[in-house]
């Protein structure tokens, strides 16, 4: 059975530490803490400046260490706000955008292991660990070696962290495209749950005196609800191996990681009417991928497409009716157009909610079907008509 990659540290509390604030050169000695604040990461100390405004600062860089032996820096900080005590020693609340935190040395052609922790909804995997009660994804497609780990319980340390991505690769690997494997597992994710997954904490791990944690605010949530049920066993998976390769068919022809975190918005959001305008705007950024990157339409001065050898401008239903035969979408919805001419056009809503509703219904289902078929998914999913689970396609 799996032998389970624990993560070997997550800490997201450093206390005790002292250094420098860096504005525009200037070193300013500071010392304090870094918290976490909901996967957050800021710094709350004490400085001496002579600053009048801290306030004002756009932008500072922290260089700490403690006494552990950890070098920590801080990257992108921005003052969140002040207190000043006495002697002008003032006390301080630093948000930060990118915090890396390295204990020893590792060079660039180092072999070390990946811990990525994942805030996700909870799923389930195509295995059992060792230990019977932990679920895991073979990701061998994405990465020699690579597995995806779904916590029966969560991290506590990150909220709403309920899995982590584990590889096995040379730092100059990672540095070249371990980053972007990251991000495009959790734009894939994303979409399977409905949800934002982020990546807020990451562990390049060599030894226990050599390692290398970086920590970034991510953004997550959890109210989607879309057509794949992820706590099944082996949901997830399927869906990731039909959709890592499918993926890189369309990039550079159509904005995917747009078209995912656009779909993501609308699950999440909570007014119709909001869903619905969201769901036009996915329309109308698939319409324009399709027409400029796909069909290679001209435009004329004004940014409208032209039909071939013509002079003559595609409608925008036209360009919607290509789209779905262009992706063999046969029952594509066009009742939406309605709605999205009045709020473009006129700026306004004239439908009752139940025609909103039932427009919005069709609407999501045509653009959860054109996604299907881009990510190549052959499988379970809910369907929203029927009201139970169906085969896709």
């Amino acid at each position: 059975m799996e032998n389970r990659k624990i993560i070997p540290i997550i800490k997201t509390e450093y206390k005790n530490l002292s250094g420098f604030a860096i504005i525009d050169k200037e070193k300013i000695h500071i010392s304090g803490s870094i918290f976490f604040n909901n996967s957050n990461p800021y710094f709350q100390g004490i400085w001496t400046c002579c600053y009048s405004d801290i306030i004002s600062i756009p932008e500072l860089k922290l260089e700490l260490n403690d006494t552990e032996g950890h070098g920590i820096i801080c990257d992108n900080c921005a003052v969140a706000d002040i207190q000043v005590i006495i002697n002008s020693k003032i006390e301080i609340k630093v948000d930060i955008l990118k915090l890396t935190i390295q204990k020893g040395k590792i060079d660039k052609e180092d072999e070390v292991e990946i811990y990525s922790a994942l805030r996700i909804k909870k799923f389930f995997g195509e295995e059992f660990d060792q230990n019977n009660h932990r679920c895991v994804n073979i990701l061998e497609f994405i990465s020699k070696n690579a597995r995806l780990y779904s916590d029966s319980e969560s991290i506590s340390e990150i909220s709403n962290c309920n899995g982590y991505l584990y590889f096995p690769m040379k730092i100059s690997e990672f540095n070249n495209s371990g980053r972007k494997l990251i991000d495009k597992l959790c734009s894939l994710l994303s979409s399977v749950s409905a949800n934002f997954v982020d990546s807020p904490y990451r562990v390049l791990w060599k030894d226990d005196e050599n390692y290398m944690i970086q920590i970034h605010p991510c953004k997550f949530s959890n109210k989607g609800v879309g057509v794949f049920e992820i706590t099944t066993p082996g949901i997830v998976q399927n869906y990731l191996i039909n959709a890592w390769s499918a993926w890189d068919n369309y990039i550079g022809k159509i904005d995917l990681p747009s078209l995912i975190d656009y779909y993501v918005l609308i699950e999440n959001q909570e007014i119709i009417e909001v869903k619905m305008l969201v769901g036009c705007v996915w329309m109308e950024a698939i319409k324009y991928e399709y027409a400029s990157n796909i069909a290679k339409y001209k435009k004329n001065k004004g940014g409208y497409f032209l039909k071939p050898n013509s002079s003559k401008r595609f409608s925008f239903k036209e360009l919607i009716q290509e789209v779905y035969r262009h992706f063999g979408i046969s029952n594509g919805d066009l009742s939406f157009i309605i709605y999205r001419n009045e709020i473009v056009h006129q700026g306004k809503i004239s439908l009752p909610f139940e025609g909103k509703f039932d427009i919005y219904n069709k609407l999501i289902y045509s653009i959860e079907n054109i996604m299907l078929i881009i990510l190549d998914y052959k499988g379970d999913i809910w369907d929203r008509f029927k009201r139970n689970p169906v085969k896709f396609p």
